[in-house]
């Protein structure tokens, strides 16, 4: 299937077969989703808040005034709990 590109396009290229059908992730790219997404799932606050520390680099307010919006920390607890899932059956099904 190598030969034929990536799988969104495999999908439509006439010597694509059914048997094709499983996952084709990489080992290195399943290990990073669940190193970055299981911290995501489980201390999103934490994480959110890092990243808006990093995002006020530069700002004239103080790092403890900083704090994440309610809507991102949801948002880092949904993404990091697809990484991990993602991950995970990557790892296992591959």
């Amino acid at each position: 299937m190598s030969d034929i590109g990536c799988w969104p396009v495999a999908l439509f290229h006439k010597d694509y077969h059914a048997s094709h059908l499983g996952s084709n992730m990489e080992p290195e790219l399943a290990l990073i989703m669940l190193v970055f997404g299981f911290p995501s799932a489980i201390w999103p606050y934490k994480i959110a808040r890092f990243e808006e520390r990093l995002d006020g680099i530069g700002s004239r307010r103080s790092w403890s005034e900083i704090e994440p919006a309610e809507w991102k920390v949801g948002l880092t607890r949904v993404i990091g709990i697809g990484m991990t899932i993602i991950g995970a059956f990557g790892m296992f099904a591959g």
